[in-house]
């Protein structure tokens, strides 16, 4: 298997989400408590937030599966982008709404957005080399 930066970008991007997924899926009261958020043991909230971040899971073995499958690569490097672009607009939206959160949703902020812009950056080259084949 040839490393390309595509491969690489949904590698990374597939780590990052399924690890995500996983933990805040598996443990939402220690996600939550590092923010300082008490948050009782209310069934209809970790029902709610587990299903949110259980999608970042399957998002992230679609990334790692176009990491692998050279027939998914372009649909999942697509689907990867669209949810870090998703993440950046809206974390963006709620510090304009909000204010500005405390510093590891900053770095997740930053880490979101490099990753929509490598995954933008990845399409945009994809369509030129196919306009100019």
């Amino acid at each position: 298997m040839k490393l390309t930066k595509k491969k690489g970008y949904l590698a990374a991007s597939g780590v990052i989400l399924i690890a995500i997924g996983t933990y805040i899926s598996l443990s939402p009261a220690e996600y939550l408590g590092q923010f300082g958020m008490g948050v009782t043991d209310n069934i209809n909230f970790y029902s709610d937030l587990r299903s949110m971040v259980g999608s970042l899971l399957v998002f992230g073995l679609v990334a790692m599966t176009g990491a692998f499958r050279k027939r998914f690569e372009e649909s999942a490097t697509l689907m990867s982008t669209i949810v870090f672009v998703a993440y950046g607009i809206f974390r963006i939206t709620a510090i304009a709404i909000d204010g500005i959160p405390g510093g590891v949703i900053l770095g997740a902020t930053a880490i979101e957005i490099v990753f929509a812009l490598i995954g933008l950056a990845l399409i945009s080259s994809s369509q030129k080399a196919l306009v100019t084949a």
